[in-house]
């Protein structure tokens, strides 16, 4: 801290008042302790290059020894001198300061401040401010300090001082500070002694006390600030009644500079033309009154000002006899402090506003600030004593303050002189200054007693003065005719100050709101009356009504379009000047600030000229309500005072109605999608410019409040442009309630630092930045709200209700903390308030109860008297509470609620607060109680505490947009709590859906590649059934643990990945079900792997069993190709000359191997017969009947669709019952039938995916498909034909369907048989090419080793191949089955075939099924990345990882104790298996083995070349594979179906699928719903008396009373649950445009289908045939 060499005396102490003067040789002497200490230094020097130099030691002892002698001797008898000399009497130029162990000169460069500029930086140095110097401090910065403990800091003096300052506290500068530093001494923070070694090496160490003025932190913060914290601080120093400074000596490179802006932050009442207005102060006519001090008085000044100004209810002036007044001033010398006057009507001082400025230091040491003063001033008081009275310098300075205008009062101190002899000099003084007659002298008196009348006397020729002046002048055209530094001339200040005031002329010029911004007047007004009703299905029940009212508004739209086209002067300059602003922030703050300070005095001129006229209206109001007044008197008053304060409004213009006009300006064009350019730069310039605003703090508009409305579109693109530039942050939502004049925007203000208007109207909100890295969250949110009760028009009382409970609804809908600040009254007298509020409370609490809100409430009271007991006080208000609370749980008839608690959680010990009142008593002149500031402190401590020990996780902006939209369109239906849809709730369902598909998916993918990897190989190497018995048990318990590990990691992830959202506390709900679902899965996925891990088993066994067998043929093989291959040897023969010869061998020597195998075709139809005859025996009877045709027919047909002809259905023979014309039926019948052979055709599809063997199993469930859906048509629950099919029908689907299957398997599918010799065909061809061409045994041995593993390898990757597909095709659809139906909806809108939306509607399972198998294909063979397909890329990726690491094998296998090819086998596959890459036998090696290799190192060498050869010949593999070759050894397509589609429930009227992906979401309590419903029609609905499609949605039906069919009766849309009680379809009156534009475009087909009549054109509204295909997809 800062240390100054002790002083003697003590200030303002009569002892120390003479000046002494320093002899030349006492100079001198001081000179020699400088260059002694310069020549101790040099002494250590010379010692410690003796010690590397010289070979002495002791020579280096006596050097050493004389030198330390002579430098203690010398410097004691320095110390001894110094301090017998005074510190004020060593001339400036040597008096010196330690400072952190820096020197600090105090010498004549402290006149013009260059040597508190210096100290200024040190001082920033030490409290760690370097990145807020200059101007750099913002509010924010400020008010981000949460909790106490982090201001016990050096730093956190700063910032506790500027905080208690904010909170209003007046003792934040004397008290608070002098605790705060003594405090941390006490805990060991700072020392209040510290030892600091003299700059004379060897002297004793002295002691300097720690020095931290008042004045010097001030100072320093008022450096650091921004200009926006300059006006807080000055505004807040100026309530709390404290001095700010006027002027600071060094702010602007060391010269002094004039601090106006500041002061514009301070409004003053200013009467012009009879009518009394507010203005800033530096604009506000006044009076200055200068105090300054030439020389060193006995009493202080600033006291003096004191009790002049304040009667003793506290120090403006910081003086003698505040606590750390005896801290020396290292900054603050020079500063001109300044404080306002504002007489009252008991005022017995001045009767003019006056501005009190006090010059901090000797007046004779700043001749600058002297000049300012005398050039400004009205009077200036010149204290001085008489001993500096009668000096020359005072002559001369004197002289000069005479020479100005102003009044000169002088207050001489006497210093215990001879009246006598003071009359004589002063006398002498007056004739010396005779042409100066406006001097007035006072004497100070010489005892206490008379020191009152000393006062009188000086306030009385004070105002004697002021009064003489006649005319006043505002302090800014005083200050700009001074040749001085004035902050408002920098350049930032005067560019935003000329945008500012061209803004003005255009308002000024127009003056009516209406001309001005012309877009939220009638086109905004009448839009939003018509959006609430349009929204309302008790006001507009149908939907023609609501086509209509909806095409009104588009018309109001393009109103508001006409007049963006031809866009005002205002406007124009307003967006231009923002947007030229737009990349300084200092300059965009300052514009608006400029801004939001014009209109306030213009708003303020505005509301005098009517306020007369509203007092008396409001004053006969009041009469006539006393007196019971007849209702058309009370109508006609309310009318009067009704068209005033609409008056009034029309004429205001504020910086929200700025902003308001942009967003109009926004929806306008984006809701009439105008596509000039002119128009188009809008949709970005509009949101960029709102979210700066909003950045930098400046309060923006939540709803609307004088048509009530939230502009969503508009809120939504700035909150969105935020988060582009912020990023996605958390927040912590705070809102204030109330009545009226209560002050909530006052204590948000106060609590947060935000900056609401006095008086909001609607909702305000405000971000509020966190520096700390230790939140939940990273902003606040506050919002600010009208009061309740506000005036509204007549006649409206219920109108106004039910505005006041939309905005309450809403913004605690949005907040985590509640505040209700009820003011002043007794709490029966709230009771109104608080039944808006509990009502509101409960209708969230009702529509979010899975939300999981956790919101806390606090009231704020105001502080009742000292004979009022608190504790009843809180319980009187719990009791109403309560009482309120019962009455409307009543109304709403909830059962399991009781008492406000229920509601929301509550302690009135807890959060009810009585708020001290600001001021104790009605006089201006008294500051703020402090406990109004602890208590706000308090307040906001414990909300925020509250809040982080309660909550989890916080919304992000992201969120808050979603919440905001979600309740506003709630609040627009006539239901609330109905109509609440939270799509948070759904994003937190979604979120926690896909990452738990995610989970699912990497589980079931680890199980897979555990059984291609690991269990197989297991499997492979087991010689003998025991063997492959205990290999079995090994693994099932390997995999049982390993699944059991996995299943842990995989949850604690998903756990940590809910545990970091921000929808965390949404999300607990469903954590449960997760893990159950969790656990399903993997004992379904560990139950498939046995099953397949078995069959592994089975083939494993198998091929054993057949090995020897396989080998002996091989062998044969061998031996007769090599000896037809040696003959070759000697000719010289092409390939494909070696080719045709070795095909020739391979017939003649092979027929008979052949023509012992089993024959490719069995009879597939005898063993379907036999299957039929025991599965369906009743149905083999009739086919029987029937008789079965010749398959050859099937041959040539590619579907079963289509291939029944309508003659086939006979009127004779008994296939139907029919209840309609025949010929209809017979129609229909064929509809039904192609719908069951599309299903069997998407079978046989899958089916031929594969490269399966035949299997009766497949048979069986196409024959059940056949059964299962001629039952589902006789039961007619989803069909509306008057027909019945017979079993004879039934018969000849099979019929079909059979000679179809028999075709399909014996074409495609092999039987079960032994293994081909073809299948060796390759291997014999490459070892036939290799004796023909007399190759090694190296190169044969590398051949019978490449045939062996590439064909391992293949099948090792087409097992991997459909998990890797998979896996793609789950990937572009990451968000489950939302995603599916949207790509789904978008392909079949491309297409535009209404067969595809037939096919869709009638049954979606199915369609998806057959759409994912074309995405499957689509995606692995059609999308092309350097012309190899997705499916080969992935083939390419397995074959390289495995290659690659066999080769590292193949050099590992290389062993000293391998002593031919049989060892080497036997290391290479050991090695193999440890690395579990492929699952490889010695078995397959055995031709490997039979070759006579004699140098491994040679033959090593060879297969690694031989590896690169075999990647070729893989790769070619896969490369040509398509869509219609590929032989999948698993199918995807039903995999993926079977993760993404879940719930096969459709909605109950419409048909839409329920858009949740898990299949038992409603045990797991979250009921069907889906995306969007769908017009009745699509579903197969018509009006029972016409006939006619339906067009009504669902989803509106069951807000009114319209019925539905259902059990033989009409049951309401409003009661469905009755029926289904699984269904969650909420009332709304938004309609799909997609499925709008379906029933448009494709009415006639969809008549058609159902055997309906297409709706009448009025039956469809308007608007509807307006959507074009591009909005029906984009709505989507």
């Amino acid at each position: 801290m800062w240390i100054l060499v002790k002083q003697t005396k003590k200030p303002y102490s009569a002892a120390t008042k003479k000046d002494s003067k320093v002899s030349f040789w006492q100079n001198h002497w001081i000179q020699i302790t400088i260059l002694i200490k310069r020549m101790l230094y040099a002494g250590i020097g010379i010692i410690l290059t003796g010690v590397l130099y010289r070979s002495g030691i002791m020579f280096i002892i006596l050097e050493f020894i004389l030198h330390i002698s002579v430098t203690m001797v010398t410097s004691g008898l320095m110390l001894w001198w110094i301090n017998s000399v005074s510190g004020n009497q060593i001339p400036g130029k040597y008096r010196t300061t330690q400072q952190g162990g820096a020197d600090i000169q105090e010498d004549a460069e402290a006149v013009n401040g260059l040597q508190g500029k210096r100290n200024l930086k040190v001082l920033i140095e030490k409290i760690n401010f370097q990145t807020f110097y200059q101007d750099e401090l913002n509010l924010s910065d400020v008010m981000s300090r949460t909790y106490k403990d982090k201001f016990l800091t050096l730093q956190g003096v700063f910032f506790d001082f500027a905080r208690n300052l904010l909170f209003l506290n007046h003792e934040c500068r004397d008290r608070i500070l002098h605790d705060k530093m003594k405090n941390m001494i006490e805990r060991g923070i700072l020392f209040e002694r510290e030892n600091f070694r003299n700059y004379i090496f060897g002297c004793n160490v002295t002691e300097n006390k720690i020095t931290l003025n008042p004045l010097d932190l001030i100072i320093t913060l008022f450096v650091c600030s921004s200009p926006k914290l300059k006006q807080v601080l000055t505004e807040k120093l100026f309530a709390c009644r404290l001095a700010f400074p006027f002027s600071i000596p060094f702010a602007d490179n060391g010269s002094l500079q004039v601090q106006l802006w500041p002061l514009r932050s301070i409004f003053l009442e200013c009467t012009v033309e009879d009518h009394l207005f507010s203005i800033n102060s530096a604009d506000c006519p006044c009076v200055v009154v200068s105090f300054l001090r030439l020389g060193r008085p006995s009493f202080s000044k600033s006291h003096l000002i004191n009790s002049l100004l304040s009667n003793q209810h506290n120090d403006l002036f910081h003086n003698k006899d505040c606590p750390l007044s005896e801290k020396k001033r290292y900054i603050g010398e020079g500063t001109i402090e300044a404080t306002w006057y504002v007489p009252s009507m008991s005022s017995d001082f001045l009767s003019e506003k006056t501005l009190i400025l006090n010059l901090r230091g000797d007046g004779m040491n700043w001749e600058e600030q002297r000049i300012l003063v005398s050039k400004i001033s009205t009077v200036i008081v010149v204290v001085v004593s008489l001993n500096d009275f009668k000096k020359r310098q005072f002559q001369f300075i004197i002289r000069n303050l005479y020479q100005s205008n102003a009044a000169i009062h002088l207050v001489i101190d006497p210093d215990d002189a001879d009246r006598q002899k003071v009359n004589e000099h002063i006398e002498l003084h007056l004739k010396s200054m005779g042409q100066y007659g406006k001097t007035k002298i006072i004497l100070l008196p010489e005892k206490e007693k008379q020191r009152s009348h000393f006062k009188c006397e000086i306030k009385k020729t004070l105002q004697q003065s002021v009064n003489a002046v006649g005319t006043t002048e505002s302090l800014a055209s005083r200050v700009e005719r001074c040749k001085v530094n004035i902050d408002e001339q920098h350049i930032d200040f005067r560019t935003a100050k000329d945008f500012a005031v061209k803004m003005m002329d255009v308002i000024n010029s127009s003056n009516r709101k209406e001309h001005c911004l012309p877009l939220q007047n009638k086109p905004w007004r009448v839009w939003s009356q018509k959006l609430k009703t349009v929204n309302k299905s008790s006001l507009c029940p149908t939907l023609q009504e609501n086509g209509k009212l909806r095409q009104d508004m588009i018309v109001e739209r393009q109103q508001q379009l006409d007049i963006c086209e031809k866009l005002g002067p205002l406007m124009t300059r307003f967006i231009k000047s923002l947007t030229d602003l737009l990349p300084s922030d200092i300059r965009c703050r300052l514009f608006i600030s400029w801004l939001k300070m014009i209109l306030a005095e213009r708003t303020s001129k505005i509301l005098c000229k009517n306020k007369q006229k509203h007092t008396a209206d409001l004053g006969a109001l009041e009469n006539a309500l006393n007196k019971n007044a007849d209702n058309c008197v009370l109508k006609l008053l309310q009318q009067e005072r009704y068209q005033i304060d609409n008056r009034c409004s029309d004429e205001i213009i504020g910086i929200e109605h700025l902003l308001r006009e942009m967003g109009q300006m926004y929806e306008a064009v984006i809701e009439c999608e105008a596509r000039k350019d002119s128009l188009q730069i809008y949709l970005d310039v509009l949101p960029t410019i709102a979210a700066k605003l909003v950045m930098l703090g400046e309060p923006f508009e939540l709803l609307d409040g004088d048509v009530m409305n939230v502009p969503l579109i508009w809120l939504k693109a700035v909150l969105k442009k935020v988060t582009e530039i912020l990023g996605d942050k958390r927040l912590l939502t705070v809102t204030v309630l109330g009545k009226t004049g209560t002050g909530k925007s006052s204590l948000l203000n106060t609590l947060f630092g935000s900056q609401f208007p006095v008086h909001t109207k609607g909702a305000l909100m405000q971000l509020i930045p966190l520096n700390s890295q230790t939140e939940k969250f990273d902003f606040i949110l506050v919002i600010d709200t009208e009061g309740i009760h506000g005036i509204q028009a007549p006649d409206s009382n219920q109108k106004r209700k039910s505005n006041e409970i939309e905005l309450t609804t809403f913004v605690i809908g949005l907040s985590d903390a509640i505040l209700v600040n009820m003011g002043e009254g007794r709490i029966a007298e709230q009771k109104n308030a608080l039944d808006i509020v509990v009502q509101s409370l409960l209708r969230i609490k009702l529509a979010g109860k899975k939300l999981n809100l956790k919101q806390i409430c606090h009231f704020v009271l105001q502080e009742l008297p000292d004979h009022v007991d608190m504790k009843r006080e809180r319980m009187n208000l719990q009791n109403a509470l309560d009482d309120v609370a019962k009455n409307i749980i009543c109304q709403e008839k909830t059962d399991d609620l009781n008492s406000f608690k229920d509601i929301i959680d509550f302690d009135c010990n807890r959060n009810v607060w009585f708020l001290p009142l600001m001021r104790n008593t009605n006089e201006d002149v008294k500051p703020p109680t402090p406990q109004y500031g602890e208590c706000v402190n308090s307040i906001r401590d414990s909300i925020c505490r509250e809040v982080i020990e309660t909550r989890e996780s916080f919304l992000t902006i992201t969120d808050t947009i979603s919440r905001i939209e979600d309740l506003w369109n709630a609040i627009l239906k006539d239901d609330f709590v109905l109509s609440f849809c939270s799509s948070l709730e759904q994003k937190a369902y979604d979120h926690m859906e896909g990452q738990y598909q995610l989970t699912s998916w990497n589980l079931e993918k680890y199980i897979m590649e555990f059984i291609v990897n690991k269990a197989k190989q297991k499997l492979v190497i087991c010689k003998t059934r025991n063997d492959l018995e205990k290999a079995m048990q090994t693994i099932q318990i390997y995999l049982s643990e390993e699944v059991n590990k996995k299943e842990s990691n995989l949850i604690e992830n998903l756990e940590s990945l809910i545990e970091g959202s921000s929808l965390k506390d949404i999300m607990s709900q469903w954590k449960r079900g997760i893990r159950e679902r969790l656990t399903k899965d993997k004992n379904k996925y560990v139950t498939k792997a046995e099953e397949r891990i078995q069959k592994i088993k089975e083939n494993v066994r198998e091929k054993q069993k057949g090995c020897f067998e396989r080998v002996c043929k091989e062998m044969i093989i061998n031996e007769q190709i090599a000896e037809q291959a040696q003959q070759l040897q000697t000719e010289k023969i092409t390939d494909t000359l070696l080719e045709e010869k070795f095909n020739q061998v391979w017939e003649q020597r092979i027929e008979t191997l052949e023509s012992q195998d089993v024959k490719i075709k069995v009879l597939i139809k005898d063993q379907i017969m036999a299957l039929l005859q025991q599965e369906f025996p009743s149905d083999a009877e009739f086919v029987g009947q029937l008789g079965l045709p010749n398959t050859e027919t099937y041959g040539s047909y590619n579907q079963l669709v289509g291939t029944i002809d309508v003659f086939l259905i006979s009127t004779k023979d008994p296939f139907i019952e029919p209840d309609s014309p025949p010929e209809k039926c017979r129609n229909q019948t064929i509809e039904v039938a192609n719908h069951i052979f599309q299903k069997i055709d998407t079978k046989f599809a899958e089916l031929g995916l594969t490269d399966i063997q035949f299997d009766l199993t497949y048979v069986q469930e196409i024959l059940e498909i056949v059964v299962s859906n001629i039952s589902e048509h006789n039961l007619h629950l989803n069909n509306t034909y008057k027909f019945d099919l017979l079993p004879k029908f039934q018969a000849l689907i099979m019929i079909h369907a059979i000679n179809y299957a028999t075709e399909f398997f014996s074409r495609r599918i092999k039987v079960p048989c032994e293994p081909q010799t073809d299948d060796y065909k390759t291997t014999a061809w490459c070892y036939f090419k290799n004796i023909a061409r007399g190759e090694t045994e190296d190169v044969i041995a590398c051949g019978f080793f490449n045939a062996a593993v590439v064909k391992v390898i293949e099948e090792q990757v087409s097992e991997l191949l459909p998990m890797e597909a998979q896996g793609s095709v789950q990937g572009i659809l990451s968000h489950g089955k939302q995603t599916l139906i949207k790509r789904i909806l978008i392909d079949l809108a491309e297409k535009e075939d209404f067969m595809q939306y037939k096919a869709f509607i009638k049954d979606p399972y199915t369609y998806a099924e057959k759409w994912i198998l074309e995405l499957t294909n689509r995606k692995m063979f059609e999308e092309h990345t350097e012309d190899v397909s997705l499916y080969a890329q992935l083939a390419k990726k397995q074959v390289s990882q495995i290659l690659n690491e066999l080769g590292n094998i193949v050099i590992k296998a290389i062993d000293d104790r391998n002593t031919g090819m049989s060892s080497w086998v036997e290391t290479f596959v050991t090695k193999n298996n440890e690395c579990n890459t492929l699952a490889l036998s010695k078995d397959i090696f055995v031709h490997v083995e039979n070759r006579n290799v004699t140098n491994l190192q040679t033959f090593s060498h060879a297969l690694t070349e031989e590896i690169v050869e075999m990647r070729r010949r893989l790769f070619s593999i896969y490369e040509h594979d398509t869509a219609v070759s590929v032989q999948w050894i698993t199918n995807p397509v039903s995999e993926i179906l079977d993760k993404l589609w879940g719930c096969l429930d459709l909605c109950v009227f419409c048909k839409e699928p329920c858009m949740i992906t898990s299949k038992d979401h409603v045990m797991e309590g979250k009921l069907h719903e889906c995306v969007q419903h769908r017009p009745l029609g699509i579903g197969g609905y018509k009006k029972s008396d016409s006939k006619k499609m339906v067009v009504d949605f669902c989803s509106h039906k069951v807000s009114g009373d319209q019925k539905y069919r259902h059990s033989n009766g009409y049951w309401l849309y409003k009661e469905y649950k009755e029926h289904f009680p699984d269904w969650e379809i909420p009332p709304s009156s938004d309609t799909s445009k997609y499925w709008i534009w379906v029933m448009c475009k494709f009415q006639n087909e969809l008549a058609e289908m159902y055997s309906m009549k297409i709706p009448d054109i009025e039956d469809i509204p308007e608007h509807w045939t307006s959507y074009t295909k591009q909005i029906a997809i984009d709505s989507l």
